[in-house]
């Protein structure tokens, strides 16, 4: 491979070094590639520089701050009264999701879930509980997690932020027929098979 061309025309480029730092990360760590050189080609010298930063800033998170895989995550479901609070990500998987994230080091799980459902839906959390841990290789296509679920009450006015793209509340009976990302159909088929 002489060369890897990260040019999308209306994707941020931040987000193309993430994912880029990702999968050069997971063909690296898989073994022998059989490559000699990886390049890069970004375009415009301001962008250089903001790329440059946010690849470097990514690996040394992945590698330093989390640590090794598999990453330590929660996975929030938000109850409201019409529904269940999901995010449409914008990043890779791309798609919907439940809310959630990295657990940051020297942090707690039910901390980390207060601060990811505050970061990307705006809501506090009351009668915070554990569901479940998922765990099953996979289950993240950019690495290896493991994921405590939590279920809480989402209290104040949703808003999407942080890294989600956009929010909705899916009402109860449409969750089935849902398409979320990563293996998050699954962990609402559990909540909805247990919880009501």
């Amino acid at each position: 491979m002489s060369g890897l061309d990260n040019r999308y025309p209306d994707f941020p480029i931040g987000g193309v070094a993430r994912i880029v730092a990702q999968e050069i990360r997971r063909i690296l760590k898989a073994g022998d590639s059989g490559l000699e050189h990886i390049v890069i080609n970004v375009d415009g010298g301001q962008n250089l520089e903001e790329y440059q930063d946010t690849f470097e800033g990514y690996i040394k998170h992945l590698e330093i701050d989390l640590g090794r895989e598999p990453y330590h995550t929660v996975d929030l479901i938000i109850e409201r009264p019409e529904g269940l609070v999901v995010i449409e990500r914008s990043n890779p998987p791309y798609g919907w999701a439940l809310p959630g994230g990295f657990i940051d080091p020297g942090e707690d799980a039910q901390t980390a879930a207060r601060r990811e459902a505050k970061e990307e839906t705006n809501l506090d959390l009351g009668g915070l509980r554990e569901f479940g841990v998922y765990d099953q290789p996979g289950r993240d296509p950019r690495f290896e997690t493991s994921t405590t679920v939590f279920i809480g009450t989402g209290m104040g006015e949703p808003r999407s932020g942080d890294d989600a793209q956009a929010l909705k509340i899916i009402g109860y009976h449409d969750l089935l027929g849902a398409d979320f990302a990563f293996d998050h159909g699954r962990i609402v088929g559990d909540y909805i098979a247990t919880e009501r």
